[in-house]
Order: structure tokens, then C-alpha cells, then sequence
């Protein structure tokens, strides 16, 4: 047979053939390679698997071969190391409480009812929340007065670097609280004038240095006692009560009526919360080169401090503990304690809790021996308890101690340098009662307005006659005098009531009404005939605004939450009547608002009427 030749396409297929089985083999040998790489790894972690079998049935078979023993709960089969230690029991950590206390076992009581998870009455963690008063809660406020009212008395009077630039209102202020150490009388608006003078008198210090200052004069020794300074000057048997909080998942507040900066600065190492804990009385709190620019038209720059603004916001007591709580802790208290009737809305609105079991307990100051205690008072707060359902605290009955080991009551430490620092300054308090304020009359030249202000000071006169001087101040909005026998003053006619507090008139009542007056033209000048009152609480809905305020009625409308407009037209009426009378006035202000300072004196400027068509 012949033989046959191979054709072209048969030669190419062959070379295809074989450059694809060249490439198979390749690829076979790479997969193979891998596949040896990959199952040696598996192949050993197979072995430490095996071997951990192993080790796992030799421990198996030493147990069976060991004496019987119940299985141990899963909480149980941990290390040693890993082993929680056992959470101490409320009366135990309280063990400087007599176990006979009623708050005492009231309170032990409560913490173990309301963290068992079996109880009706659980709370979660993230709902225990508990508020305390500082001064005469948890710190002392008799040696020999609250520490914030000292720490001012030292600042104006004792120290070198400033007792030269203290004002007269600082001086003044600080009088009062040497009355206050020698009688035990609280003054009047101490409150505010105190605020407002520790804004002032550490104006321009960076919060560093601000609580510096106060920590080293928080470690000065605690005036009346023996064995600790005044930051140390807390009380053992709280703490604990912090303590067992701690223990049992509560997140513990202070809500203190003291500058929260002072809190911060002078029990920096003594009180164990964090600064974020800490809720005070505020003061303004300004950037170094912001000047007197409006916050919302500064930004703070890289080259800036922040340093405290000089000017007094809030006192943090009553109603204004409860609005801080609302803002800065946004959780509902179960838990308050305090001492004073400064601490009432706090402690009666943690008791209005709808969700959990709430508790509030008050300290009775009624210990003479070891504490400086006020038994009249002391005696008022058990009282106050069984009205308000508070659990009363008697620091003479319930407490084995008040301060730290070794602490002494002794009146002859340090008191009388108050005593000497009275008689320096009592000539203050003697000045102060020979100043009065004289009668309000109106300066201006016109007599239309003459008789205006006094018909206001007759009308609503009486409602201030126990301030110090009834201003009247009429914020006008609107005049039409087209018939001289109806002329018609449209506005808020207002009298208010100020009392003085350094250089500075608080306004302390306020009376008056939105209206139209009505005023004809006599032969001795005018005289009021009228007056259409808009009582708001009569008139809620403003029905009869168009029927009083006629063309001004849209005017009033914009007009009548105005109170910048009020303020501006005050702040005139009281300047002139500062200059007309020679007075060192810079300023007035309502108790929840900044202070308003006063313009130069101007007669032409001293009421505004605004213009109907803004």
C-alpha cells in the first residue's frame, strides 16, 4: 500500500495539539504545586487539631478517672484572674453610717431593689442618675460660711494682688457676708450680688488659672477645725453614699448653686467625680481678643485663650437646679440629695419621676459638737421632710463621724480673722444704711410727658412702694394727636420697681399694661382721661387689639415681645434719672437676665416711639 503524506492542515493541527498540551502541562504542574503547598498547610493545621484532640480526650479520661464532682456553672469555670471580686453590700460600704439610721436602710434598701434584675422595680443603668447639692451636702458650708463666699472674702479683702482694684460693690458685697458670718442672717439678693461679684473680681483669668487660684486657696487650713483644709472639707459619710452609687451602676452629679469653675478648681483632688460631673452657677466665659463683640459675630482664632468674661449669668438654685438638670444631664434623677430649701424643686422633682421608684433625702445640720450646726434650722428641714416625703439625714444621730480621721472641731482656728476683718469693714454696712435713692421724677423738658409719668407712678405706684425707687417706663409705640381734646398714646405703659444692689438697680417688680392712653388738652396743660387696658389674661387671643390700638395695631403686633425695645427705652429713662441725681449707677438688670448697661444721659433720646412703618 502507499504510503501517504501528511497534508498542510493535518501538520498545523498537530503544532496546535501540542503547543496546548505544552500549556496543559504547565498549568497542571503550577495547579499541583499549589495544591502541595495548600494541603502541607492544612495538613498542619489538621496535626495541631489532632493533637489538640488529643491533649483534649487525655484531660477527659484524668477526669473520669477522678472522684465524682458536680459540674461547675458556666460563671464558675474561669480562672482565678478572671474571677469578679464580690460586690460589698450598700451597708457595708456605709460603715460610717449607725446601722440604726433610717436613711441608712432606706436608701441600702432601695440601691438593692432597683438593681435586681427580678424586681419590679429595676432600673436600668443608663436610667441611674443621682443628684447632689454640694455646700452642706456634700461639703462643708460652716467654716465659717459657704467656701465660695470665702474664697471672695480672701480675693477682695486679703489679697495683694487685687485688694487694690476691688470695687466699691465688691467691697460692699463683702461687708454683707461678715454681717452674715457675725449674725447668721442671710442679706438680701446675696445670691446675685455674690455671682456677680466673682465674675467680676476674676475677670480675665483662663479657666487654668482660675481653678489654680482656687485649688491653692482650697488648701489653705479649714477655718473652726483642726486636721484638714477646706478642700478636704468633706463629709466621710457621703462620700460613701458616692461610693456605694458607684458600685451598684448610678451616675452620680453634683448640682451645686457654687460657680461651677470654683467646684472644679477647689475640690480638683478630693471630690471623686469628674469635671464633667460638676454643674454650678455660670459666669460669662469669653475669648482674649473677642473685647465686647457678640459671641455670634467673633470666631474664636489659633492665637486665642479662653478666659472668664467678667459678667454674672445664673445663680443654680430652686427652679434653676431643675432647668440645669433638664440641659446638662437630659435624664430624669432617681435618686437626690440636699439640705436647704435651695434644693427643694430638685429634690420634688426627682420625686415626680412617672417611670421609676425615686428617693430624696435632706441633711439636717443639727450636730454642735463635732460640726457647727443650727439646731432651729435643723429642726425646720425634719419638718420640710415630712411635708415633701424627703427622708431627713441627722448628722448628729445617723453618723459615726462627719469628717476624716483625725479632724477636729475648734473654734479657736482661724475664725477670728473674720471677726477682725468685720471690724475693718463694718463701716461699709453703716454707709449702705444711710443710702437712699431718691424719688423718680421726670427730667425731661416737655409737660405733655410730665403728665404722663406721673399718672403712671399713681396708677401703678403702690406695686413697688417697698423698693428702693418706682421708676416708670413708658415704651411708646404710637401717637396721634390730630384732636387735641383726644390726644392718643399708644403703648406699653409700664412702672417697675428696683432695689440697689452696688452699682447696679435689680428690678424687682414690675406693673402695668399694654394700651391706649387718651389725654386732652386743659388750660393748665393735659390731663389723662383715659386709659384702654389690654389685659392679656382677660384677652388672650388679642381679640380686641384692632379696637384699642386702631393704626397700630399691626405695630403692636410686632412690638409687644419686644424686649429689646423695652430695654432700650428703660435703659434711657434711667440714665437721666442717674444724672440727673448724681448717682454711681452703670447699669440695671431682671434676676435672669444679663445686665444692661446704661447709655450716656440724653433727654431727647429718653423715650422712643417706633416708627409705624418698620
Amino acid at each position: 500500500m502507499e504510503e501517504k503524506k501528511n497534508s498542510p492542515d493535518k501538520g498545523m493541527a498537530w503544532k496546535i495539539a501540542a503547543i496546548a498540551a505544552g500549556v496543559l502541562l504547565l498549568l497542571f504542574i503550577g495547579l499541583f504545586a499549589g495544591s502541595v503547598n495548600k494541603a502541607k498547610k492544612l495538613a498542619d493545621e489538621n496535626e495541631q487539631l489532632v493533637q489538640s484532640n488529643e491533649n483534649y480526650e487525655k484531660e477527659l479520661a484524668a477526669a473520669s478517672t477522678a472522684p465524682a464532682q458536680t459540674e461547675p456553672a458556666a460563671s464558675e469555670q474561669v480562672t482565678a484572674a478572671e474571677q469578679p471580686a464580690e460586690r460589698l453590700s450598700p451597708e457595708e460600704i456605709l460603715a460610717h453610717w449607725n446601722d440604726s439610721a433610717l436613711a441608712k436602710q432606706q436608701l441600702s434598701e432601695y440601691v438593692k431593689d432597683v438593681t435586681d434584675e427580678n424586681s419590679p422595680n429595676f432600673i436600668p443603668e443608663h436610667d441611674r442618675i443621682a443628684v447632689f447639692d454640694l455646700d452642706g451636702t456634700l461639703f462643708s458650708e460652716t467654716n465659717p460660711c459657704y467656701f465660695d463666699h470665702c474664697l471672695l472674702l480672701y480675693r477682695v479683702l486679703e489679697d495683694p494682688d487685687y485688694t487694690d482694684k476691688a470695687s466699691d460693690y465688691e467691697l460692699d458685697t463683702c461687708a454683707k457676708i461678715l454681717q452674715w458670718i457675725q449674725d447668721g442672717e442671710y442679706p438680701e439678693n446675696m445670691d446675685v450680688d455674690h455671682g456677680r461679684c466673682i465674675a467680676s473680681s476674676f475677670a480675665g483669668m483662663t479657666l487654668r488659672e482660675f481653678e489654680d487660684y482656687v485649688e491653692k486657696f482650697g488648701s489653705q487650713p479649714a477655718p473652726g477645725y483642726d486636721g484638714m483644709t477646706r478642700g478636704e472639707s468633706l463629709y466621710l459619710p457621703m462620700l460613701e453614699i458616692l461610693d456605694v452609687l458607684d458600685e451598684y451602676g448610678f451616675t452620680s452629679y453634683v448640682v451645686s448653686g457654687t460657680d461651677r469653675i470654683i467646684t472644679r478648681g477647689g475640690l480638683r483632688n478630693t471630690l471623686p467625680l469628674p469635671v464633667n460631673r460638676i454643674i454650678g452657677s455660670d459666669e460669662t466665659l469669653v475669648a482674649t481678643g473677642q473685647g465686647d463683640t457678640d459671641g455670634l459675630k467673633y470666631q474664636f482664632t489659633q492665637d486665642d485663650r479662653l478666659i472668664t468674661g467678667g459678667d454674672f449669668i445664673i445663680k443654680n438654685l430652686k427652679m434653676n437646679k431643675v432647668s440645669a438638670i433638664e440641659r446638662e444631664i437630659g435624664i430624669h434623677p432617681v435618686l437626690s440629695f440636699g439640705n436647704t430649701t435651695g434644693d427643694q424643686s430638685m429634690a420634688d422633682y426627682t420625686l415626680t419621676n412617672p417611670k421609676y421608684r425615686s428617693l430624696a433625702f435632706m441633711l439636717c445640720c443639727d450636730d454642735l459638737d463635732r460640726e457647727y450646726g443650727k439646731i432651729s434650722k435643723a429642726e425646720k428641714m425634719v419638718e420640710l421632710c415630712g411635708e415633701h416625703n424627703w427622708i431627713p439625714v441627722s448628722m448628729k444621730n445617723d453618723w459615726t463621724t462627719i469628717y476624716a480621721e483625725g479632724v477636729v472641731k475648734d473654734p479657736g482656728v482661724g475664725l477670728d480673722n473674720y471677726t477682725k476683718l468685720y471690724e475693718e469693714y463694718k463701716y461699709r454696712l453703716d454707709a449702705m444704711k444711710e443710702k437712699a435713692l431718691p424719688e423718680y421724677e421726670y427730667p425731661g423738658p416737655e409737660l405733655f410727658y410730665t403728665i404722663v409719668y406721673d399718672y403712671l407712678k399713681n396708677e401703678f405706684g403702690a406695686s413697688c412702694a417697698d423698693n428702693d425707687v418706682c421708676i416708670p417706663c413708658p415704651v411708646i409705640i404710637g401717637e396721634n394727636d390730630d384732636d387735641r381734646e383726644d390726644i392718643r398714646l399708644y403703648g406699653n405703659f409700664l412702672v417697675k420697681g428696683y432695689d440697689l444692689n452696688g452699682d447696679c438697680l435689680d428690678i424687682k417688680t414690675t406693673d402695668g399694661f399694654w394700651g391706649c392712653l387718651h389725654i386732652k388738652t386743659t388750660d393748665e396743660g393735659y390731663e389723662v382721661t383715659d386709659f384702654e387696658k389690654l389685659d392679656v389674661k382677660e384677652d388672650p387671643e388679642f381679640s380686641s387689639v384692632d379696637e384699642i390700638f386702631d393704626e397700630y395695631a399691626d405695630v403692636f403686633r410686632k412690638s409687644f415681645a419686644d424686649y429689646d425695645l423695652e430695654n432700650e427705652t428703660m435703659s434711657h429713662i434711667i440714665a437721666n434719672y442717674v444724672y440727673a441725681n448724681s448717682l454711681e449707677i452703670t447699669g440695671f438688670q431682671n434676676e435672669d437676665w444679663k445686665k444692661v448697661s446704661l447709655p450716656e444721659q440724653n433727654i431727647d433720646s429718653f423715650y422712643s416711639v417706633l416708627d409705624p412703618a418698620a
